[in-house]
């Protein structure tokens, strides 16, 4: 019993700072369903809900710079889901692995079946430097479920 009232304050310690937060966010931090993925080099990408997808920056996960979309021209092979030229992609998600940026992210309207799900990779994470690796799933007015959200 002895040994671990006095193993308690060191365990405490050791957890305690196990992870250390980033401090005081600041920057362009104005986003909609982010995901964060973190390179090689130890830059962090957030990717945001938005026409093209935006691309935040940072080094050390406290000040963030909008650097970009992922599509800078558009993405047209989403304007039938979206319902218009160059609208929204909704909630991407990413996962860097083995020097690759992996990205899935949603095309679709409010109140809308018509949806599908596509996936794009890069080597470097940069605005303009994605291929479109084209549609994983889709769904219609047809299907009783959606593809973003599928219940």
């Amino acid at each position: 019993m002895h040994f671990l009232s006095f193993m308690s304050p060191l365990l405490f310690a050791v957890v305690g700072r196990a992870v250390v937060g980033p401090g005081v966010v600041t920057g362009d931090i104005s986003v909609h369903d982010p995901t964060m993925c973190k390179d090689d080099s130890g830059t962090y990408f957030i990717f945001s809900t938005a026409p093209g997808i935006e691309i935040r920056t940072s080094t050390d996960r406290t000040r963030w710079t909008l650097i970009g979309r992922v599509w800078p021209n558009g993405a047209s092979w989403t304007d039938a889901y979206t319902g218009t030229s160059n609208g929204n992609l909704w909630a991407p998600d990413c996962t860097y692995k083995n020097g690759e940026f992996y990205l899935y992210y949603s095309a679709s309207s409010f109140g809308s079946q018509n949806s599908a799900i596509f996936f794009a990779k890069s080597s470097i994470g940069l605005p303009g430097s994605w291929e479109n690796e084209g549609l994983v799933t889709s769904t219609s007015s047809s299907n009783n479920y959606n593809a973003i959200d599928p219940k």
